[in-house]
């Protein structure tokens, strides 16, 4: 060792070779000798690893108790270039963790090291699943021959497993509702049918289902991931009417009551928009008795105004598309008694009407795409 360099006289005794059965110990074990044995052997080791490893935390308390006075000292003596400290003690850290020198693992025989790639090669087998998987050491250069050893590849637990889904909700469909899971064990992607087997629960009605993976092969336990099945939203046509005796126009889901329109005189000019059959914004209709129009409005503000000056609540007329497909378009005509108020989704339309004379008032709701 060094140290026995160190201290020697000089003299060499003569050693006699004595035969003893070599013992296995863990890789753990053996690096942690080794590293042990190189310590007192080089003295590069001793300075470096060693000052490293004694320096390295006791700067780190040093910094805890006088780190701001340091910070200070440090900034007083380059006073030119301010928050210089925390680049110098940075600096200083590296510079430290830079000596500690550590060993690689590696391969002995007969007390030489042998050097991986120009002595031996390494390949391994069977260590891709779960069970006894080998390792072969294969000489080269002036090496022949080979040496194995195996090791224990356990079985991985799905409890920490990331499932990810598709999507995280699903319309209804009256069938089971069965969405591929991505399955994913640290970095590591998991194969469906090989580490693991997928069921549900619960995924026909509406509510919360379950997605669970159950491992199989080199995996075992389970992980579990929940989806949302809600009940699909259906379009409902939107009828747009016009009376050529008062200007107004008028639209309905009836086609009942439009229907009766039309045999009264008025003109059906289509489907004005779809609209959804629920929402969480419902569409109010009101009538005024005294100039015989309508008014659709989403707010219940607006409603309860009309309805103070004496307009009938009709009711939720139908209901706003919360995706906000298809905007409808407002105005209003200043100059009229009665159909005051256009509804549309054509923006050429709105601004044809804008550019007579009516006042553009925005996006009354929404209609579905």
């Amino acid at each position: 060792s060094f140290l026995k360099i160190a201290t020697s006289s000089g003299r060499t005794d003569r050693v006699r070779y004595v035969e003893k059965p070599a013992r296995q110990k863990s890789a753990f074990g053996a690096l942690l000798g080794k590293e042990f044995g190189r310590f007192t052997a080089s003295p590069n080791y001793m300075l470096n690893c060693g000052l490293a490893v004694l320096l390295i935390p006791t700067c780190g308390v040093l910094l805890l108790i006088k780190g701001q006075a340091l910070c200070a000292a440090v900034d007083r003596v380059f006073t030119g270039q301010p928050d210089s400290a925390a680049v110098i003690v940075c600096a200083a850290f590296c510079l430290l963790a830079s000596m500690n020198d550590m060993a690689a693992p590696s391969v002995s025989l007969g007390g030489r090291t042998l050097s991986a790639g120009a002595d031996y090669t390494v390949s391994y087998s069977d260590n891709l699943l779960a069970g006894t998987a080998r390792v072969t050491v294969t000489g080269r250069g002036n090496y022949r021959g080979s040496a194995a050893a195996t090791f224990t590849i356990s079985r991985a637990d799905l409890s920490s497993a990331r499932i990810t889904l598709p999507s995280r909700s699903y319309a209804r469909t009256g069938r089971p509702i069965e969405p591929a899971p991505t399955v994913t064990l640290g970095a590591a992607p998991l194969v469906a049918g090989r580490d693991y087997v997928v069921s549900y629960s619960d995924n026909v009605g509406v509510g919360t289902a379950t997605v669970t993976v159950r491992g199989r092969g080199s995996c075992l336990g389970s992980a579990s991931a929940t989806f949302e099945v809600y009940e699909p939203v259906a379009r409902v046509d939107m009828y747009r009417l016009y009376n050529p005796n008062s200007g107004e126009h008028f639209y309905t889901a009836s086609a009942d009551e439009k229907n009766i329109l039309v045999d009264l005189g008025w003109n059906y000019e289509g489907v004005g928009w779809v609209a959804p059959d629920r929402s969480n914004s419902p569409v109010y209709r009101l009538y005024n008795p005294n100039a015989g129009d309508h008014h659709y409005t989403t707010a219940a503000e607006e409603r309860d105004a009309l309805k103070a000056l004496g307009w009938n609540d009709e009711g939720v007329g139908w209901y706003s598309d919360d995706a906000r497909g298809v905007p409808l378009y407002r105005q209003y005509n200043p100059n009229a008694m009665a159909g005051t108020h256009n509804y549309t989704t054509s923006r050429e339309e709105n601004d044809m009407l804008v550019a007579v004379g009516w006042r553009a008032e925005g996006i009354g709701w929404y209609g579905m795409k």
